[in-house]
């Protein structure tokens, strides 16, 4: 499948629209969530037209999620974020009551998307040039391939020019020790890998320890003077 990271390249364009690009960014990633995380759906439903709704669901969740508890934890025990980003952003009411059309936009393309690159996509199963062979792999395959490259590269292109474009601010850490917060998620992501040989068991292993972490750290901030 195209890597969850490169959904997001479709619907950066769409905030053009005064969509919440925040909302539209977890929509376009929450299909993927039951490969990553504990959700009570599979992977099928998330993926099809009926499942949008549920993706909705989902993505809303993940958006509150990154807004009240994993937003200022990942900014502040990130050196080259705390610089740079705003240390605390809220959604306005507008935005927030936006978000659940911004989220089943995204995850609309990413059903869209991946209907074509999949083997079970119902693209390549109504289009049958999808599914011809053009060298070692068919159409769809190619297809799956180079988006997710182009899709990453837009990505991770738009992430540093955004992240460039804002002023740099000397920011003290708000919590001591800043620079051992972190190490559980790659503890967890490597111990994860080890016992279970699953990359994508590995990736949900440290966005568990992940919200951990910033529970942990939104606690001790608070106890803090």
């Amino acid at each position: 499948m195209p890597l969850a990271p490169a959904h997001p390249a479709v619907v950066l364009p769409m905030q053009r629209l005064g969509l919440p690009l925040s909302a539209l960014v977890v929509g376009s990633v929450a299909p993927d969530a039951p490969v990553y995380l504990p959700v009570l759906v599979d992977y099928e439903t998330t993926h099809s037209a009926w499942g949008v709704p549920i993706d909705t669901v989902i993505g809303l969740v993940l958006l509150w999620l990154w807004f009240f508890l994993l937003r200022a934890a990942v900014v502040d025990l990130t050196p080259g974020l705390r610089c740079r980003a705003p240390a605390e952003v809220r959604l306005g009411r507008r935005a927030w009551l936006l978000a659940p059309l911004a989220v089943a936009v995204g995850a609309g393309t990413h059903v869209v998307w991946d209907s074509a690159t999949h083997d079970w996509g119902f693209l390549v199963r109504e289009l049958a040039f999808l599914r011809e062979d053009y060298g070692p792999l068919p159409l769809h395959r190619w297809f799956q391939h180079s988006s997710t490259v182009v899709g990453s590269s837009v990505v991770l292109a738009y992430g540093v020019w955004r992240l460039r474009s804002q002023p740099v601010v000397a920011r003290p850490a708000a919590v001591g020790r800043s620079r051992l917060w972190p190490v559980p998620i790659p503890v967890a992501a490597a111990s994860a890998a080890i016992l279970t040989r699953d990359a994508e068991t590995a990736v949900g292993a440290a966005l568990v320890a992940l919200v951990v972490v910033a529970g942990a750290w939104r606690t001790v901030r608070r106890r803090e003077p």
